[in-house]
């Protein structure tokens, strides 16, 4: 990121005025009357950006694909999505049509608002429908704590009744999750790159960015391990012996990550320390249960279920931290101004 500096200059009796870099001018096509958004920021700095959109040939990135890079695909059009692009033209030659429109069906699924604007043999259209400030980061969060609290509350039940289409439907959700985790990194990707404001993004501190991927991340990790639980026991004996101790421990988890969440969508440090506190008691507490569980129970994935609920539980836990310095960094924030 280049760094600038420029002198503070009078002109009148009491307007400041400072020069703006030429090759950054020339970048974004000012001319002589163009005009510039200034914002101030939580922490006391500005933000200059063009009133004008993003240039349209930076909005636009083909990717060429030929079978060599076709592997890569998948991969290419999920990180064009979060650098922030509108519109994604993958080109193709030598190359399978169906493995193309698979790949490209698996990320429409993955990425929200992600959507066929045009298709042709060798060339198809990608467009993100779904404008940044329609959905703030906020928004997105609650979205992926909301369906992920209920992948949690159902696979309680689940664990008891065995109910396969309540499991596959906790599978099925893990989709949406994702959804909602990638337009968050995408969000704070514009965000970062100056298309996105602050306010836009529904963030008041640019430094607790990085706590905001922290937590996306770790609520994401959470509905993935409730996913693999769902799996195994789909795939587990119907005789199969369920411990009590099984149960009540993923129901700790289950009340742990609540707690935490909650703390996330409040940013309430106070309930963010009495998540880190149930977590250390949930370690505790995991810690005897396993010896006893896996030495009573005839169920043949206990332990690997017994790592999943770990797992949701010191996720739970990282969350709970980023909360923590969350509110700590918007302290400070509001000393500066």
């Amino acid at each position: 990121m280049a760094t600038y500096t420029r002198k503070v200059q009078v002109t009148g009796k009491s307007t400041f005025i400072v020069s703006l870099p030429k090759d950054w001018a020339q970048s974004w096509n000012l001319r002589p009357g163009s005009e510039v958004e200034i914002e101030r920021l939580p922490d006391g700095s500005l933000l200059v950006k063009p009133v004008a959109a993003r240039r349209e040939e930076e909005m636009v990135k083909t990717i060429r694909v030929n079978p060599g890079t076709i592997d890569l695909l998948l991969t290419e059009i999920l990180s064009a999505y979060l650098a922030g692009y509108n519109k994604i033209i993958i080109e193709y030659q030598s190359v399978d049509i169906h493995r193309v429109s698979n790949i490209v069906e698996e990320a429409r699924k993955r990425a929200l608002g992600l959507e066929i604007l045009e298709e042709q043999y060798g060339r198809i259209e990608l467009c993100t429908i779904t404008g940044p400030p329609t959905i703030s980061v906020d928004r997105a969060f609650n979205r992926m704590i909301s369906i992920t609290r209920s992948m949690l509350e159902n696979l309680s039940q689940a664990l008891i009744t065995g109910d396969e289409a309540l499991l596959d439907s906790i599978i099925e959700r893990d989709t949406v999750v994702d959804k909602f985790f990638l337009l968050i990194m995408r969000e704070l990707s514009m965000l970062l790159q100056g298309e996105l404001t602050p306010k836009e993004a529904g963030i008041e501190t640019l430094p607790e960015i990085l706590y905001k991927v922290i937590s996306a991340k770790s609520i994401e990790r959470v509905a993935d391990h409730a996913v693999l639980i769902a799996q195994i026991l789909k795939t587990t004996r119907r005789d199969a012996v369920i411990t009590d101790d099984l149960v009540e421990l993923l129901e700790d988890a289950k009340k742990l990550f609540n707690k935490a969440s909650t703390s996330l969508q409040l940013l309430d440090k106070q309930k963010a320390i009495e998540a880190l506190e149930e977590a250390l008691a949930f370690r505790e507490k995991e810690e005897k249960a396993r010896n006893a569980i896996t030495i009573t129970s005839y169920l043949p994935d206990t332990t690997a279920i017994l790592d999943s609920i770990r797992r949701i539980a010191a996720y739970s836990r990282d969350l709970s931290e980023a909360v923590i310095s969350m509110t700590e960094i918007r302290g400070a924030s509001s000393k500066v101004k």
